[in-house]
């Protein structure tokens, strides 16, 4: 096969890169293997309001990031989520928007206005389908049921690309002139995830395999609150958002501890937070499933059931009476802070491949902002898909017959690397033993016996 251009990804990043190439006039293949974090975006960060300003933006991602991440991303999310505002209208999105028209805005963990804006909770579902219909419109192509296995170069640059096509049960090899990696974090190498199976890091390990720097890979945010119990809602978010209305948390103990760690609900932000409820739940103080209870008693009916459905659903399908009983929650792996090092065109240190959403490291140093997750699929997603459509544009196919080559010894290299491989259990055991030794080892409180120890197990 062959396309201008390559997105690897299906959620919302990629489907906004590749909307954006497409735009400009590129011939765009879009790669997904299944299910994203995107559906489940509550709403994007954007300075909309009066009293807010791109300074002010810039100073909460830097306070956030502990003055780990690179500003000038910061300032690039904190700009161009205006203009991500302005292109989703054009596309018909709907806000959420006040009686006197202006945006109905939440204020997040970690921001000092409100800032957040959304259509209901369902944000995420809304812009996908707008950015699908609009990459469709503009001549895109998509295969959604393509896992990308290796990425191909001559001469120092990506010349194609390796996938298995799991509906076809064959491998395929697409000569391009650039690709766009948006693959998302790696969620689910932890047990206890707000993740699916499928997104566990490919696009590091594809990335890396190339020779693109990665940078703060060490980061993982915990979302502080997913319900632990039943266990048909196990693993589902309980947004912390609900905690700056009038939430509060307690443990075991019915005592409120946020304060024994110096939290309010206008200071605290989701990397301390979590820390604080998991070392409750370590120090024996937790509730009989292993979390802390989220009472949202207090909570008004529209504030519950319409604005945050997405949320509070899981409880009320299970039965959980939320204006009488706690639901029971705890951190689970989150979001991926680190990734491809990019600079401010999305581009990675090999000169056309891109990246975009949360596979690129740098923006958020060691804390992301409430908010900052849906902003980054949408500003980066944009930059990615018009740098890499600017590349294209400019630039031949490789050489066919040399890519040809190439593709043919890598595929060798795959069969013998699949070869050894016993079927689907055997991986899933692989797979199930990386991630005991990631959720027992490398968690939100973790010291150099435990990383020596997770590595040994890596190691052997």
């Amino acid at each position: 096969m062959r396309a201008e251009l390559v997105v690897v990804g299906g959620g919302l990043a990629g489907l906004r890169a590749a909307a954006a190439a497409a735009e400009e006039g590129v011939d765009v293949l879009l790669l997904t293997s299944g299910p994203s974090a995107s559906p489940d975006l509550s709403g994007f960060s954007a300075p909309v309001r009066c009293e807010d300003s791109l300074e002010i933006c810039v100073g909460d991602i830097e306070s956030s990031a502990q003055g780990i991440n690179n500003p000038k991303l910061a300032k690039k999310l904190s700009a161009v989520a205006l203009q991500e505002v302005e292109y989703l209208e054009e596309l018909g999105f709907p806000f959420d928007k006040n009686e006197d028209g202006s945006y109905n805005t939440i204020q997040t963990l970690g921001a000092t206005v409100p800032r957040l804006v959304h259509y209901q909770s369902k944000t995420g579902v809304k812009a996908m389908e707008l950015t699908h219909k609009r990459l469709l419109e503009k001549g895109g192509r998509i295969i959604g049921t393509a896992i990308a296995l290796s990425l191909l170069k001559l001469d120092d640059r990506i010349a194609g690309l390796i996938f298995y096509d799991h509906k076809e049960s064959r491998l395929c090899c697409c000569m391009c002139k650039a690709v766009v990696l948006a693959t998302g974090g790696y969620g689910a190498m932890q047990k206890f995830s707000t993740y699916t199976k499928n997104i566990y890091g490919s696009g590091y390990a594809l990335a890396y395999k190339a020779g693109a720097e990665m940078i703060d890979m060490e980061f993982q945010q915990f979302e502080p609150c997913l319900y632990v119990y039943p266990p048909e809602i196990k693993g589902k978010v309980l947004v912390t958002t609900l905690i700056r209305r009038g939430a509060k948390l307690y443990n075991g103990q019915m005592h409120e501890f946020m304060p024994d760690y110096g939290l309010t609900p206008e200071n605290a932000q989701k990397g301390p937070l979590a820390r604080a409820i998991y070392s409750e739940i370590l120090a024996g103080r937790g509730t009989p499933h292993g979390g802390v209870y989220y009472d949202v008693r207090e909570l008004p009916d529209k504030l519950l059931f319409v604005d945050s459905k997405i949320f509070t659903q899981p409880a009320v399908d299970a039965g959980i009476d939320l204006h009488k009983e706690l639901p029971e929650v705890a951190p689970g792996g989150h979001t991926s802070l680190g990734g491809i090092r990019v600079d401010e065109d999305c581009r990675s240190t090999v000169s056309n491949l891109f990246g975009c959403g949360e596979v690129i490291g740098g923006v958020h140093g060691a804390n992301r902002i409430g908010g900052n997750a849906g902003a980054e699929t949408l500003v980066f997603g944009r930059i990615a898909g018009k740098s890499a459509a600017e590349y294209v544009l400019k630039s031949a196919y490789p050489d066919e017959s040399k890519f040809r080559a190439c593709a043919e010894e890598d595929i060798s290299l795959l069969a013998k690397r699949f070869g050894g491989i016993e079927g689907a259990e055997s991986v899933e055991k692989l797979y199930e033993d990386i991630v005991e030794n990631m959720s027992s080892k490398v968690v939100i409180l973790r010291n150099e016996n435990s990383l020596k120890a997770a590595w040994e197990k890596f190691a052997e």
